[in-house]
């Protein structure tokens, strides 16, 4: 079960990074035809879908940011409880 724990974390882990890295290219105006910068952008706007309106706010760089961060957030405690459970097995000692 560690070895599903350490591959859960690190899929969660790539999850928030790819949502960090979409919030971080919207806030400073990363140029949208680089496909590296549209990959994250695609693959960020379709990781935070159930988080894109929880604030509706008049500066969309505000908003992409919280609401986007949010979405990060969730995923990161996410994860976190799901390597938690499935790393508690290693934790007990026979006698």
């Amino acid at each position: 079960m560690v070895i599903v724990a350490r591959i859960v974390s690190a899929i969660f882990f790539v999850i928030v990074g790819i949502i960090v890295l979409g919030i971080l290219f919207y806030i400073f105006g990363a140029n949208p035809a680089n496909p590296v910068v549209n990959f994250v952008a695609q693959a960020a706007d379709f990781l935070v879908t159930p988080f894109r309106f929880i604030f509706l706010l008049a500066n969309n760089n505000a908003q992409v940011a919280i609401n986007w961060g949010i979405g990060a957030l969730i995923y990161l405690v996410v994860g976190a409880l799901i390597t938690g459970v499935l790393s508690a097995g290693r934790r007990r000692r026979r006698p």
